[in-house]
């Protein structure tokens, strides 16, 4: 919910702070309440779920490319779609194990889902970073 009102100022910030500034919003406030917002959510999230972390890594660009930039409608599509990767992930994982224990004989091998989730969350990961243009710091 927190994160949801912060949406209206974060999406103000991406137009650049002198905008935001002249809509009367306090810049470095809200980046604050955000980065507490997003800290609180991410170790949230990682004690839940562990190595299903990338998804949440993940997600968030491909909602911004789906859904558009403004986050009061990529927020809640990033929590949708981010459910339905964890259900096909989870799906996924169960073929692979099923597939991996016929083919090397194994009666009860399973295939964690965060393992699955780590190794393509990686590749895609590394292709993001790819396609973002550099900064120089």
């Amino acid at each position: 919910v927190v994160a949801w009102l912060l949406s209206g100022p974060l999406t103000l910030l991406r137009c650049g702070d002198e905008l935001a500034a002249a809509a009367g919003l306090s810049a470095p406030r809200a980046r604050t309440a955000a980065l507490l917002c997003a800290v609180a959510l991410t170790a949230g999230a990682v004690a839940s779920v562990g190595a299903l972390g990338f998804v949440g890594l993940l997600v968030p660009h491909v909602a911004v490319a789906v859904f558009g930039a403004d986050l009061r409608v990529a927020l809640p599509g990033a929590a949708l779609l981010g459910a339905v990767v964890v259900g096909g992930a989870d799906a996924g994982a169960q073929a692979a194990s099923r597939l991996l224990a016929s083919v090397g004989d194994a009666g009860r091998f399973t295939l964690p889902v965060g393992a699955l989730t780590t190794c393509v969350g990686a590749v895609l990961l590394l292709v993001v970073v790819r396609r973002t243009p550099s900064r120089g710091f």
